[in-house]
């Protein structure tokens, strides 16, 4: 299997040169393991972490190879498998969207990186617990820098550093992050993957949002209303500036008059805005708010507002 040589060049540890302690070591290895791993996750599947033990396709894309500790600071000397020949890629060797066969999951993680010395408020790159693994490189000390580079290719994601101010900016934008919550979105189903249930939604503001539908025969259900409008009913993912960046559907159907009226209302998390006036008591928002979601269909949530106005 090809391979990409890389060098970790660690500068600012409390170690001799071309030394670094068992515990550094681990925190880095978990950090790097962790971040890459995490980074492949969350652009393939849209999310970063999920229950359960890790895909064989994860694990194989992050078997990464140390051959050595070395002076010069302290250098670590690695290889990592290039995706197009992990099973992230289809037997035709088709790229799944997002991913050149050429990069590597260290590219990957590079990526989210050069995302973070922007501060990109917007990027559907990172997520919580992605941002959260960036504190395991504050575990190896202030003023340590982490630079990150592969030989033999000019790729800018293959070159990149994390230091504190990249461990600063992770947990700024970990904190902004609005939490995971149910929302009803309405749209036009514009795109399926092939193979997948895996979907992308245009909103009626015209917003594209990626997502995913794992109810009974969710492809063929997905197939069905391709092109058209539908409602949603899910668990969206947000980016740092609060937009929606990933729903994981588990209800999908075709639009019916009034369901634009909830989704507004689940757009944003259901909770009294400062300075808002209060809510009418009884009126279907009061009701809803601490109560949803739960098991209740779309239908029996746009009844109950409807029927308490």
């Amino acid at each position: 299997m090809p391979r990409i040589p890389y060098q970790i060049r660690l500068t600012g540890l409390d170690t001799p040169e071309g030394a670094i302690s068992m515990a550094s070591l681990v925190e880095l290895c978990q950090g790097v393991i962790e971040g890459a791993r995490q980074a492949l996750r969350l652009q393939a599947e849209g999310v970063s972490t999920r229950s359960g033990p890790v895909p064989d396709w994860v694990r194989e894309a992050t078997d990464f190879k140390v051959d050595g500790v070395h002076a010069g600071s302290t250098i670590l000397t690695l290889d990592a498998p290039v995706l197009s020949e992990t099973p992230l890629f289809s037997g035709d060797g088709a790229a799944p969207d997002g991913f050149r066969p050429d990069e590597t999951a260290l590219s990957v993680f590079g990526q989210v990186v050069a995302d973070l010395e922007t501060g990109a408020l917007d990027s559907d790159r990172v997520d919580h617990s992605l941002l959260a693994t960036f504190a395991r490189f504050s575990k190896l000390g202030t003023g340590v820098r982490v630079e990150f580079s592969a030989r033999g290719t000019l790729r800018k994601a293959d070159t990149f550093t994390v230091d504190q101010e990249i461990i600063r900016t992770a947990a700024r934008l970990q904190a902004a992050t609005p939490s995971d919550h149910a929302v009803v979105l309405t749209g036009r189903l514009d795109a399926i993957e092939h193979g997948s249930s895996r979907f992308t939604l245009i909103t009626d503001d015209g917003r594209r949002v990626k997502g995913t539908f794992t109810g009974s025969e969710a492809h063929q259900r997905l197939r069905d209303l391709w092109g058209r409008r539908i409602t949603l009913q899910g668990m969206a993912r947000y980016t740092a500036a609060g937009r929606v960046r990933f729903v994981e559907a588990s209800v999908v159907r075709a639009y019916a008059e009034g369901d634009d009226t909830f989704a507004a209302l689940t757009h944003s998390p259901m909770l009294p805005i400062e300075g808002e006036p209060p809510v009418r008591k009884g009126s279907g928002l009061a009701s809803l708010r601490g109560a949803w979601p739960g098991d209740e269909s779309i239908d029996a949530l746009l009844a109950s507002l409807k029927g308490s106005e």
